[in-house]
């Protein structure tokens, strides 16, 4: 069964050509009885030519054609890589792949094509931790689901890959070669509708499998199928026709999502990891329930960054990001902890949550629970990052992941949350909805670490609401409307990136909120023309969320209330009253 991705990538990184060492589990060649090693039969097939059926590939009169999925930006670059090593291999430059061309042409297929249909039913004897590499008719097919298999297949392939006499490089028309990397086995769903998308490695410890087109049926086939297979049920969830599930047995975690709109069946899962208490908890209730956009001198900086940090019933805080380091951001966001803790707590008692993993939101967190963890009791850390080593390349924090994963070694009674869409946070009269991660917005490529934001809504025992968007950009926005529309509709919301970019208007309208927080400093947001939405007509929703009033089904309308986060905030969730409005002093 399932025993690390983190451990599954730390493998392929030592991997060598050979098929031996190229897997973990089952290595066969399917019309041979004895079992072979790789590279046994790597050397036997470049040695002894003649007692093999050759299929000359390139560098010969009739060359077969490249095709490829559609890949993510991690199967791409290995696609890549494949490409130069072949090319050095076999000294032929003018390899090139090609846009598919049909069923009677000799072609390399790479990945599941649509309308390939012999090729794709191989998918159907794979695991989700498995690839082969096979002849089907005129194609050499390399199937797979993760980058982390087409690494090792095509790996594989090159090292099957030999030249004959004439000078033609091709491979044995027997090379028929399957292998389960066994690191990330789970019941294999039967989806009656749809297509692939493929697969990726979605962080350290978890993989995602995506389909396009599915249907419902897919989805509750699937979970027939876990508990059929003994997983257990921890939560589901529906929201806007949407569904949501979370299956665990004693070693694996399965999170299940189908998005009623866009007809995607995605399929997350990994090792078990600490999955909270899906009831709220007893507690005592110390005080009313308040959100916090704490005034910052580190907002004037070019990246902003944001700091939320919400008081629960019980007393203890939720703190949102942090901002970019600052050390005057620091003291005053410990001072704020102390002077509001219940003088029943010995420390400020504190959950942290991570939107994204940009330094200018993480900074402050990292230095502040690294150097000051005698002055807090953290018992709980939230995200949903991506694997910065396949999946996203932004040097704006190429070593933040690495820092935050470090921090637990000051904390031994905290827990790591890694959260996914549909699942709840219950706390002391707070419930935590995650609508949004960076899992929902794969396979589309992530260009910086913005489209890896997590949105999240804290609902308070009160009725009311607080929408946290992170830096969420627009491809980002316009799917969760489409995914969750007027659902969305909120009291207090972080605009997205600052008050500056990625928002929509139509994500803006959905959730309509009587309150806004603009995570930048005072005087761009009086003035810099994208915030007033002036700049030019695609800062639309700006323009609309600052000139409009919030208005609700039953009629009621009302003055959107704006601050700054050059100002610290304070409203009371009970009522949405204002309690505190200051503005920071120069330093």
């Amino acid at each position: 069964m399932n025993r690390s991705a983190k451990k599954l990538l730390s493998l392929l990184l030592l991997l060598p050509l050979s098929l031996t060492t190229a897997c973990t589990g089952e290595s066969n060649l399917r019309n041979d009885e004895t079992s072979t090693s790789s590279e046994e039969t790597t050397n036997f097939i470049e040695s002894s030519t003649e007692e093999y059926d050759f299929v000359p590939m390139f560098g010969c009169e009739d060359e077969y054609k490249i095709v490829k999925n559609t890949f993510d930006s991690a199967s791409a670059e290995i696609f890549q890589n494949f490409m130069t090593e072949l090319r050095n291999k076999t000294q032929i430059s003018n390899i090139y792949p090609s846009t598919p061309s049909g069923e009677n042409v000799k072609e390399l297929v790479i990945g599941n094509i649509p309308n390939y249909t012999e090729c794709s039913n191989e998918y159907n004897n794979l695991k989700y931790s498995s690839y082969s590499i096979k002849f089907i008719g005129n194609k050499l097919a390399v199937s797979y689901y993760t980058p982390e298999s087409l690494t090792v297949a095509l790996k594989a392939l090159l090292s099957a890959l030999y030249q004959s006499e004439d000078g033609c490089w091709g491979v044995s028309k027997d090379i028929d070669i399957y292998v389960d990397l066994q690191e990330l086995s789970i019941p294999k769903a039967e989806i009656k509708s749809g297509h692939l998308v493929g697969g990726y490695i979605s962080n350290k410890a978890q993989c995602q499998i995506a389909f396009d087109g599915s249907n419902i049926s897919d989805f509750e086939n699937y979970c027939s199928l876990l508990v059929k297979e003994n997983y257990k049920e921890y939560s589901t969830n529906e929201i806007s026709n949407n569904r949501f599930a979370t299956y665990v047995n004693d070693t694996t975690e399965i999170h299940l999502i189908w998005f009623a709109s866009t007809k995607q069946f995605r399929i997350i899962f990994g090792d078990c990891g600490y999955l909270p208490l899906h009831t709220m908890p007893e507690y005592q209730k110390l005080t009313d329930a308040t959100v916090t956009q704490i005034g910052r001198y580190g907002a004037s900086n070019s990246a902003a960054g944001e700091s939320y940090i919400i008081q629960l019933e019980d007393g203890s805080f939720v703190i949102i990001d942090g901002g970019p380091l600052n050390d005057a951001d620091a003291d005053g966001l410990l001072k704020f902890l102390i002077d509001n803790k219940p003088s029943s707590h010995e420390k400020p008692r504190v959950i942290w949550m991570f939107t994204h993993l940009h330094v200018d939101h993480t900074d402050l967190a990292v230095k502040f629970l690294r150097e000051r963890y005698r002055d807090i009791e953290l018992t709980m850390l939230c995200y949903n990052f991506p694997n910065t080593q396949t999946a996203l390349k932004d040097s704006l924090c190429a070593n933040t992941y690495a820092l935050i994963g470090s921090l637990g070694r000051n904390y031994p009674n905290m827990q790591t949350f890694v959260f996914h869409s549909g699942q709840k946070l219950k706390l002391a009269g707070c419930e935590i909805e995650f609508l949004y991660t960076q899992e929902d917005y794969w396979p589309q490529k992530f260009e910086t670490a913005n489209d890896t934001s997590s949105t999240w809504r804290m609902n308070f025992s009160s009725g009311h609401s607080f929408l946290v968007l992170g830096d969420s950009e627009k491809g980002m926005c316009s799917q969760m409307s489409s995914i969750y529309g007027n659902y969305l509709e909120s009291d207090i919301l972080q605009l997205s990136h600052h008050g500056l970019n990625g928002a929509t208007l139509e994500i803006y309208q959905n959730i309509d909120p009587k309150l806004c927080f603009w995570a930048i400093d005072e005087e761009r947001f009086l003035n810099d023309p994208k915030c007033l939405g002036t700049h030019s007509a695609s800062y639309d929703f700006n323009l609309w969320i600052r000139s409009t009033e919030w208005e609700r089904e039953n009629g009621r309308r009302g003055v959107r209330s704006h601050f700054s986060a050059s100002r610290t905030v304070t409203v009371r969730m009970t009522n949405l009253q204002v309690i505190k409005n200051e503005l920071l002093t120069l330093q």
